[in-house]
């Protein structure tokens, strides 16, 4: 639940529960210009190397739309965030890092085609070891969208040593949602946050035990 009150599973770092409903989707249903920051906070985890995606759909308003997932949230003022937006001409997808509440982009990378209304996307964010990784890809064949319109896009980024500190191997953080829906009806679908475990006869190897979160 998002404002159930006692029972809501998420924290609004940034705009206000009540600007979303969970009704099958996760709705944006007033203020669709704030930004609204949802920290998953119910189950108490933290997470070191770990996946957050998610499906996300805009609605009519495609300019300055924007759907992403928090990755190493440590505090409202710090954490990273693997996005895509659409500034007018382009739809992209970035990495950003948010330290003492000042944003700065360390990966983009433009769609080849701008996100279509009312079309779900599959955003993905990744932190292995050091290096972030942010896709975004169509979830499955939508057969009102032609073929020439389905954008995929990938970006990658290691961490600075100085950075490491902050959001690398050594530290754990929360992981959300973000989204500035431009529209009512913007929403989010199908969070999913997957933390990798190692084993230690197979260094490197990961298994993911999947936490799916709906809603």
């Amino acid at each position: 639940t998002v404002n159930g009150g006692a029972s809501a599973n998420y924290t609004a770092d940034a705009g206000a529960l009540t600007n979303l409903a969970a009704s099958g989707t996760l709705a944006v249903v007033a203020n669709p210009t704030v930004e609204n920051r949802l920290i998953h906070t119910d189950t108490g985890y933290t997470f070191g190397d770990h996946e957050v995606k998610i499906v996300a759909s805009p609605a009519a308003t495609i300019t300055s739309f924007k759907a992403g997932v928090i990755l190493k949230r440590i505090d409202a003022a710090n954490y990273l965030e693997c996005y895509v937006d659409d500034n007018g001409v382009n739809s992209r997808t970035r990495i950003d890092k948010v330290v003492a509440g000042v944003r700065t982009n360390l990966a983009t990378a433009n769609m080849p085609a701008r996100m279509i209304a009312f079309q779900p996307h599959v955003i993905v964010g990744m932190i292995d070891g050091n290096t972030i990784t942010g896709g975004v890809d169509t979830p499955y064949p939508n057969l009102s969208v032609t073929q020439s319109n389905v954008a995929t896009a990938s970006v990658t980024y290691t961490l600075t040593s100085a950075e490491a500190t902050t959001f690398g191997l050594a530290v754990q953080g929360r992981a959300g949602v973000s989204i500035i829906g431009q529209a009512t009806g913007a929403n989010i679908d199908l969070l999913t946050i997957r933390p990798f475990t190692y084993r230690t006869a197979l260094i490197g190897t990961r298994s993911a035990n999947a936490v799916n979160m709906r809603g």
